[in-house]
């Protein structure tokens, strides 16, 4: 099975064809590696181009891969990697993540900060660097790091207890950290409306029990409409190559609370692979550059995001 891969772009622009880039995954790389475990791979070449590299407990670190990558791209040898795992891979500037689909799916746009208090988005946009020592059980690593940021946790009980080997988390917003750390769980988070702190959540739950500010009945949405503020703040920084469309779309749909709709003739059209990207784009926008990669209308209808051949 050959997958896609669902890449976050970097912060800095890339030069393209330049070997003195400021993103470090479009350097040109020459290494053949034979039958090596994941990790060791994954870490090597991370290595090789100065970046982290981060693998979502769900795959693997064992499995055995192959890398023949010849005046390649580092992003291109990585997606080499998650091809022969059946996984993704994310990046965000000097962090790679390679896990499943779906975990990826969470990182793609963090959790609304919208509703928080000032306090609360301005602590979670600060950077920090996050490590830990080998049999580190990762609920502490994530409440000793929001501990560090006066950042208060609700739920922590919702990360199981495990234990991980040294690893390190590259300079980035508490907030993005915070995600890549949950996602291997299942698990996302919001902030919380109230003070100054983050609630838990399981991912399945995400999107039908929002963390919203207590209305009172009068203003309380009826259950299952999603928020429009939220929906209105949401904004995406994604680089798709080689994924259909149907499925890119499927994610942001659950991810933003909304039903995807296929019409029939848009259907084998939305199943093909596609390649596109948008950066800072809100979610009309994010929908525009979709459709004209495929050739196909997509837009939103309320909490409804059509697909169709015919506008």
């Amino acid at each position: 099975m050959t997958v896609g891969a669902l890449v976050l772009a970097s912060n800095a622009p890339a030069l393209a064809g330049s070997q003195q880039s400021d993103d470090p995954l479009a350097r040109r790389i020459d290494v053949v590696w034979r039958d090596v475990p994941l990790s060791q791979a994954a870490h090597r070449l991370a290595q090789v181009v100065e970046v982290t590299a981060f693998i979502d407990r769900r795959l693997d670190p064992h499995a055995r891969v192959t890398l023949r990558a010849n005046g390649v791209s580092a992003r291109d040898a990585f997606l080499q990697l998650a091809q022969q795992v059946e996984a993704v891979i994310v990046d965000r500037a000097e962090l790679v993540y390679l896990g499943p689909s779906e975990g990826a799916a969470t990182l793609v746009a963090a959790p609304p900060l919208g509703s928080a208090p000032r306090a609360t988005q301005r602590l979670l946009k600060r950077k920090k660097k996050i490590v830990w020592n080998r049999l580190a059980m990762p609920r502490e690593i994530i409440e000793q790091a929001l501990a560090e940021e006066r950042i208060t946790i609700e739920n922590a009980n919702l990360v199981p207890h495990d234990l991980w080997d040294a690893g390190t988390l590259p300079t980035a917003p508490v907030a993005d950290q915070l995600s890549v750390l949950l996602t291997g769980f299942g698990l996302t988070w919001h902030a919380d409306p109230q003070r100054t702190g983050v609630v838990v959540l399981e991912l399945s739950n995400a999107t039908a029990q929002p963390i919203a500010p207590r209305l009172t009945p009068r203003e309380t949405p009826p259950a299952g409409v999603p928020s429009a503020v939220a929906v209105e703040q949401q904004r995406y920084t994604l680089r798709v190559q080689e994924q259909p469309l149907e499925a890119v779309l499927g994610q942001i749909a659950e991810r933003s609370g909304m039903e995807l709709r296929i019409t029939p003739g848009a259907a084998p059209i939305a199943a093909q692979r596609t390649s596109f990207s948008v950066r800072e784009a809100s979610l009309d926008e994010l929908l525009e550059a979709a459709a004209a990669s495929a050739g196909l209308v997509v837009r939103r209808i309320e909490s409804i995001i059509e697909v169709t051949t015919v506008r």
